[in-house]
């Protein structure tokens, strides 16, 4: 409304018009062209929008052909690593894409490809190495997620359903536990510390030691 009383010619009298008229502006979809606000709120002559006819619409291209390839081909990849369950390497999943996208059509790069895996699992993405090898990923799971999943099979199944059940939900725990654990090649254990349980215990994770503590 400021800029339509500071221009004050025609076209501002036609905008603020429609502007009183309406209450909820976002209700009702109202959307501007960014080229139409600047030349409004500067004072010059609005310019005009450009018409495609039916058929130039149908056949115009948007974007880069290539990228489109990408979108559609990685949703696969995300459904390929969130079934197989084990860490990978971006190097793999660069490689698992090709298997989607079209002969001659260039895949993300690896760090291209754990950034949309990020965004798509919504940062619920585990990076880390493992015995010198180059950045391993996994699908993070949490204690809650795993939690609340072994409570909502546990109101549907019979005891004995039950039983295997928790074993299940015990595995991915101290499975998520192990995912998480750091690998060095900078130590190597002497042979004393080698042969010593309670050393060796101390390379497990929480959740698995208490197990074998309580066994």
């Amino acid at each position: 409304m400021k800029a339509c009383n500071s221009r004050n010619d025609l076209r501002s009298a036609r905008v603020q018009f429609r502007l009183l008229l309406v209450n909820d502006l976002p209700a009702i979809d109202v959307i501007y062209h960014q080229a139409c606000s600047v030349n409004f709120r500067k004072g010059d002559p609005i310019s005009k929008v450009p018409k495609y006819s039916k058929d130039e619409l149908r056949y115009k291209p948007l974007g880069r052909p290539m990228e489109k390839d990408k979108l559609d081909a990685f949703p696969e990849v995300c459904k390929w690593f969130k079934e197989n369950d084990e860490p990978v390497c971006a190097q793999q999943l660069v490689i698992k894409i090709k298997d989607f996208l079209p002969v001659g059509s260039e895949p993300y790069s690896e760090r291209h490809m754990l950034q949309k895996l990020k965004e798509h699992f919504f940062g619920n993405i585990i990076v880390f190495s493992k015995y010198g090898l180059p950045n391993m990923i996994t699908i993070g799971k949490t204690v809650a997620d795993i939690i609340l999943n072994y409570q909502k099979k546990k109101k549907l199944e019979d005891p004995e359903s039950e039983k295997y059940h928790l074993i299940e939900a015990a595995a991915k725990l101290i499975k998520t536990e192990i995912k998480l654990l750091s690998a060095t090649t900078k130590h190597y254990p002497s042979s004393s510390e080698i042969a010593s349980e309670q050393e060796n215990k101390k390379l497990l994770p929480s959740v698995l030691q208490h197990f074998l503590d309580k066994r």
